[in-house]
């Protein structure tokens, strides 16, 4: 019995060792003001959501962007999807994911590689 207790024992904990080790951590940078601004002088930055009345993008996001507000401007880079919705929106930067955008007033100036839907 205490043989059985043992090797229950060192299943289970090694089980779970594993799974600790293995789990994924996934970053996410959040952000809600009435003025948000990302400038060039942050990086690093990971899956990017962004909540105001005016965001501004000016720097490359690491993962994706969402963002939602009034005014939008992304002029920096994202290498995988944008999201955003809001009554202006300017996509100036580079998209290599999927883009998909609703507003009032949209404006695409930039380069995307994946898809784009654009609702406004």
């Amino acid at each position: 019995m205490k043989l059985l207790l043992k090797v229950f024992t060192s299943t289970f904990l090694l089980i779970l060792f594993n799974l600790i080790l293995l789990t994924p951590v996934y970053a996410a940078t959040i952000r809600s003001n009435e003025s948000v601004i990302v400038t060039d002088e942050e990086q690093n930055l990971s899956n990017l959501y962004l909540f105001g009345e005016r965001i501004d993008v000016d720097t490359q996001v690491n993962d994706d962007l969402v963002a939602a507000g009034g005014n939008i401007n992304v002029n920096g880079e994202v290498p995988d999807d944008v999201l955003a919705a809001g009554g202006n929106v300017n996509i100036g930067g580079t998209v290599s994911g999927s883009l998909r955008v609703a507003g009032g007033n949209i404006r695409i100036s930039g380069t995307t590689t994946g898809d784009v839907v654009a609702i406004g």
